[in-house]
């Protein structure tokens, strides 16, 4: 698999990877949106916005080709006032993260999408509410020609969220 070639060919790409890879590839993905969109929205489900900055300049990607949208710091502390980066108030706040998606398409001039991970975010919400939610995702991604890489874990592939995810993407690239 060359996830490269893959977002080249394909726009929205759903991506299966075991849990003990996940950082690797993870890294792989971020290394991949730096190089094949002008600005990629990082939606930071998993890892807070300083842990995914520190963690980027760690492995010398440029933080400026990305724009994020934290959805954990404001749980547990007031987050910091940055640029490059909106904070919503909690995972499960699925308005307020497609409001902020919207303003980085639209202001911010992001043509790429990295959503890591749906995996994390079923433990906040309820599936039928996350397929919405990324099918509204989905549908401003093609109005406006963006690329997205959505990762889910490998242990969470028999679930409702990522069977009806199959039929949204145009690849599934699953890590062996």
């Amino acid at each position: 698999m060359n996830l490269s070639s893959e977002i080249k060919d394909n726009k929205i790409i759903l991506l299966i990877t075991p849990k003990e890879k996940y950082h690797k590839e993870l890294l792989n993905t971020l290394k991949v949106m730096e190089k094949g969109t002008d600005k990629t929205c990082y939606v930071c489900i998993n890892e807070p916005y300083n842990f995914v900055v520190d963690n980027l300049k760690k492995n010398n990607i440029p933080a400026e080709k990305f724009f994020f949208i934290d959805a954990l710091t404001a749980k547990v502390q007031t987050p910091p006032s940055v640029d490059d980066c909106i904070f919503v108030s909690a995972p499960n706040a699925l308005t307020e993260i497609s409001l902020a998606f919207s303003k980085a398409f639209d202001e911010k001039k992001c043509n790429g999408l990295l959503f890591d991970t749906l995996s994390t975010l079923l433990v906040y919400a309820n599936p039928h509410s996350i397929i919405q939610f990324i099918h509204n995702v989905l549908t401003k991604l093609r109005v406006v020609s963006g690329k997205a890489v959505f990762v889910a874990l490998k242990e969470d592939v028999n679930s409702e969220l990522v069977k009806d995810l199959y039929m949204f993407v145009d690849k599934v690239v699953e890590v062996k």
